[in-house]
């Protein structure tokens, strides 16, 4: 059984190549994306928890949104460092909830480069030909798509992956008490999120809080 963050990517693309055959206009590719982020981003999230061997499909995390990216086993790796020393300078996420809202959105949206270039020197060659296999698909998709590949697909997926990382690390773990979890969500992030997302926010809060 597919995941929901597969079942997320090979919808994008079926409608990404709709669009493509000119069977559907581009905006509908944008569309997709903001109707099914959340889930996919919150599916990834989850999977981070999971303890076993990925799909190759799935640790490839084919929805590419950078031509520098890391995989699954890269993003569970981060995660569980991030679970062990929240709160403190050793926490892979303490550059985008330590700096103030601004630079933090900013830092947000260029999230997958940053990742990638702390990561690098640790890469294992598995996940370097994961790397590898991201840049060559952001490549094609970008020479055969071209400018559509960039209005409709990149530069809208890269807008909610920005707000969803800056609600998931400042908004959520940006604090005083650097340790205190909680969440106090405007209701302006609602569509952004939706229902499925909040739900899925605060039972992290309440994981945070169970972990820490």
């Amino acid at each position: 059984m597919l995941s929901s963050n597969l079942v997320c990517t090979f919808a994008v693309y079926a409608v990404g190549g709709l669009c493509y055959a000119g069977i559907l206009p581009w905006f509908a590719l944008s569309c997709v994306l903001a109707l099914l982020f959340s889930r996919w981003a919150f599916s990834i999230h989850s999977r981070t928890h999971f303890k076993g061997h990925y799909p190759l499909i799935e640790e490839l995390m084919p929805l590419v949104m950078s031509p520098l990216s890391v995989g699954l086993n890269e993003q569970r790796q981060v995660h569980q460092r991030h679970h062990a020393a929240l709160g403190s300078p050793n926490d892979p996420d303490w550059l985008f909830y330590s700096a103030n809202p601004f630079t933090a959105v900013l830092l947000c949206c260029f999230h997958p480069e940053i990742t990638f270039c702390r990561e690098f020197k640790w890469l294992s060659p598995r996940a370097l030909s994961g790397a590898v296999f991201r840049l060559v698909l952001f490549t094609v998709l970008l020479l055969v798509a071209g400018n559509n590949f960039l209005l409709w697909y990149l530069c809208p997926l890269r807008i909610l992956f920005g707000i969803a990382q800056f609600i998931f690390t400042w908004m959520l773990h940006h604090r005083h008490d650097k340790r205190t979890i909680d969440l106090h969500l405007s209701p302006c992030f609602m569509p952004i999120i939706g229902t499925v997302g909040l739900k899925e926010l605060r039972a992290h809060a309440a994981h945070h809080r169970v972990c820490h």
